[in-house]
């Protein structure tokens, strides 16, 4: 993808920083935790950057955090060509992995009157295909 192009189709300012960041959620199949993207960032670039980073791609709709609990977030690329941007997640509490669950769609239901949703996310727990051998 020509990251240079999509950011500036956004109004956002095309750096290196987040190119790289955009590079490797795309790339990755299911979320990524928080400590997998510190693994994979550019040791050359300070942490203060990478997280500074992602809250603008968040505050900006580009990637998605994913609270899984108070130790685990997660982040990956919103996809809007694909109908299968809105969907809930595994979190095995074995292997702590984050499996996007495409099949299971966040629809939303009505809410009462005076309610206003924000936002939705679907976190299944329990035991991986891998961890229940």
């Amino acid at each position: 993808m020509d990251w240079i192009k999509f950011l500036n189709e956004k109004n956002i300012k095309a750096t290196t920083s987040r190119i790289q960041l955009l590079t490797m959620l795309a790339a990755h199949p299911n979320p990524m935790q928080t400590k997998e993207i510190e693994k994979k960032w550019d040791s050359k670039v300070d942490r203060v950057t990478l997280y500074r980073t992602l809250k603008t791609l968040v505050e900006k709709n580009i990637i998605k955090k994913i609270d899984i609990n108070e130790n685990i977030t997660c982040y990956n690329f919103i996809d809007y060509e694909s109908s299968k941007s809105q969907h809930a997640h595994f979190h095995c509490n074995n292997c702590n992995k984050v499996i996007c669950l495409h099949e299971y769609t966040n629809e939303t239901k009505p809410l009462p009157d005076g309610f206003i949703q924000k936002k939705t996310n679907i976190i299944i727990e329990g035991i991986c295909s891998k961890c229940n051998i």
